[in-house]
């Protein structure tokens, strides 16, 4: 597993992981928009298209529209153990 940090994973990390046999996951920081965008580009190269969300009443939603376009894992990133 790689940290789904914004200085750590993005779509190259996710596929270098991948073609390691590990997994990177998206960190949660980008817009959905931006996200939708990456989870499209790491599905079309056959890689996991694993994101973070955090938790609140917009988060169900984004994960499901993450699903919708083809993420294959959602991971809940929360610090603080909320």
């Amino acid at each position: 597993l790689s940290a789904n940090m914004d200085s750590i994973t993005d779509t190259a990390m996710c596929r270098a992981m991948h073609k390691a046999g590990g997994l990177g996951t998206l960190h949660r920081y980008s817009t959905t928009e931006t996200t939708l965008l990456r989870i499209g580009e790491l599905t079309r190269a056959g890689t996991y298209a694993s994101v973070s969300i955090g938790v609140g009443p917009l988060e169900i939603n984004k994960a499901q529209q993450y699903l919708e376009a083809g993420a294959t894992h959602i991971v809940v990133d929360i610090a603080h153990g909320d």
